[in-house]
């Protein structure tokens, strides 16, 4: 029993120390308050900017099966209701517009899916390439649309 007083008498020593206490109770606090007194106005959530995109369709049909785009196909996966606060989109026929409206900061993004597309699903030597024409200074949009079109393109493979 002698131990358990000796440890009561320092433990009550120890507490009379304002170092301890402000160790043991305030820096605890602050620690957990500053954060929360400097960011209180991110509580509601993250937000994300929509991306304005704009596409560029030139795909055409292929003899074998003329009923069927898969440029149409990747289009409509962009225009999706789940993605309407995430990405604004808009069809332009013209790829020459569709980069300057890019390089004037009016869209964020361009995708210019190439006139053999559908031919390129169908025939194995021939090989397509989507262009992604984005403002370099943004990273999230052009990410999600990148991501996007590759796996789109990944279920045809």
């Amino acid at each position: 029993m002698r131990i358990f007083h000796l440890i009561l008498k320092d433990l009550a020593y120890s507490l009379r120390s304002p170092f301890v206490l402000a160790f043991m109770l305030v820096l605890p606090v602050l620690q957990a308050g500053l954060p929360y007194l400097a960011f209180q106005g991110l509580t509601n959530g993250l937000e994300i900017q929509s991306t304005h995109l704009q596409i560029v369709n030139l795909d055409q049909p292929v003899a074998q099966y003329p009923d069927f785009l898969a440029g149409d196909l990747l289009i409509e996966n962009f225009q999706n209701e789940a993605l309407k606060d995430v990405l604004v989109v808009d069809e332009v026929r013209d790829e020459a517009a569709a980069r300057l409206a890019v390089e004037d900061r009016q869209v964020d993004v361009a995708l210019i899916i190439p006139a053999d597309f559908t031919a390129s699903l169908f025939d194995p030597s021939t090989h397509a390439q989507i262009v992604l024409y984005q403002d370099p200074a943004l990273s999230m949009g052009p990410g999600i649309v990148r991501e996007m079109v590759t796996n789109f393109t990944d279920g045809f493979t």
